[in-house]
């Protein structure tokens, strides 16, 4: 038995793709999966109610911690949009545009308003959803833009129902990964072999690995 607690995210987008390979590696495994906010799956760990946790950096002197990936986030627009031409806004431009935001008590939503503060910018309104997929229909239809996680939007910017745009005169936004577990207990065979696994995937970017740049063309 492997428990596996997942921030929303990534258990989505990221997980799936790791489970087929482990699975298939480790067929007499039976896995389950929770999923929650990152600092709710950082209890469920700490109570051992999942051997593992895939959340945002946190730190916590009772936990061990391994990078599984850079999680970087991609400005998306309708694909009729004007900004949407040429894969590049200026972050200024973003102040005529409603902006969409999700989860008040997600990062992505902190990394959001930290780079509009940044910026100097006040959106000419906005718009709060509770989830990226229904961000991302938001968008389609035309009722604002929106910063999401770069995995979450692929399939939709490479099939044309949302266009992506690199920020120009902005940071890169973007946040760490990390697989948690208890340091005090050492870990099943089945947790030592998703760990291995989430290791071997890492430098390597088995786990459909993009960045902004591949979607925008720079």
């Amino acid at each position: 038995r492997l428990a596996v607690g997942s921030a929303p995210a990534v258990g989505t987008y990221v997980l799936p793709a790791v489970l087929r390979r482990f699975t298939a590696l480790h067929p007499g495994v039976r896995v389950q999966v929770r999923t929650g906010h990152s600092e709710d799956i950082l209890q469920l760990v700490l109570s051992g109610e999942v051997d593992v946790g895939l959340v945002r950096e946190l730190r916590h002197p009772d936990l061990e911690s391994q990078l599984f990936y850079h999680d970087e986030l991609v400005l998306v627009l309708p694909p009729e949009h004007p900004l949407a031409e040429d894969g590049r806004v200026r972050v200024e431009q973003l102040g005529g545009e409603p902006l969409i935001l999700f989860d008040r008590f997600s990062s992505y939503r902190e990394l959001t308003q930290a780079l509009v503060r940044q910026a100097g910018i006040v959106p000419r309104e906005t718009l709060e959803v509770d989830n990226i997929e229904a961000t991302k229909r938001m968008v389609m239809v035309g009722l604002g833009v929106a910063i999401l996680p770069v995995r979450a939007v692929v399939d939709e910017v490479l099939t044309g129902r949302l266009a992506a745009a690199s920020l120009v005169g902005a940071p890169v936004v973007s946040r760490q990964v990390v697989a948690i577990r208890r340091r005090s207990h050492d870990p099943s065979p089945a947790l030592a072999a998703f760990l291995a696994l989430l290791d071997e995937i890492a430098p390597t970017g088995h786990i459909g690995d993009v960045r902004a740049t591949d979607l925008t063309g720079g």
